[in-house]
């Protein structure tokens, strides 16, 4: 139920799912719609409108979404199981109250998450997911204007998306989401 939330309230943002499908084999023809993508379709608006109060408006809006840095994960699978990723930015950050064991409250400063992003990448039929494929969509992302500040793995076949992504100059490393 969390995440059905999650994407009504990613709705009322104006989120909507920027890739062609939800699920993916990387063969299948799916690709991501830039129209649906908040960076792209921020400059292509951008470049459009004449009337300068709005430009001046919408110029804001376009510098403060690309210039949020994101952060990825990747959990990879191979041929049974499906591989997952998922992008996000810290829209802005909340006070909440919590109670620690002995009962005390306390407050705590916790972000407020947007994930842009989640995908599906099954294994095509009697075949292997191609890492490649999976790396490619990160770098087509950046090529947007995607400021990609960090991705994270779990350790699963996962050392070379890593050295490659280092060597492009994007931070990354490995995080468990299973414990």
């Amino acid at each position: 139920w969390k995440v059905r939330e999650a994407m009504e309230r990613g709705e009322q943002y104006g989120l909507e799912h920027p890739f062609t499908m939800q699920s993916t084999n990387l063969q299948d023809g799916g690709r991501f719609d830039t129209s649906k993508l908040q960076v792209p379709r921020l400059q292509k608006l951008l470049e459009e409108v004449d009337d300068p109060a709005e430009k001046a408006r919408l110029e804001t809006s376009f510098k403060a979404v690309r210039s949020r840095p994101r952060f990825m994960h990747i959990d990879l699978g191979l041929t049974n199981d499906s591989a997952g990723m998922a992008m996000g930015y810290v829209e802005d950050y909340v006070t909440v109250a919590r109670r620690n064991e002995e009962g005390n409250e306390y407050q705590i400063r916790l972000p407020i998450v947007v994930i842009e992003l989640m995908l599906e990448i099954k294994p095509p039929h009697e075949g292997e997911i191609e890492f490649a494929g999976v790396r490619n969509l990160v770098f087509e992302l950046r090529s947007y204007g995607y400021r990609i500040q960090k991705i994270t793995y779990d350790s699963y076949q996962s050392v070379d998306s890593v050295q490659q992504f280092k060597r492009a100059g994007i931070d990354a490393g490995y995080v468990s989401a299973d414990t």
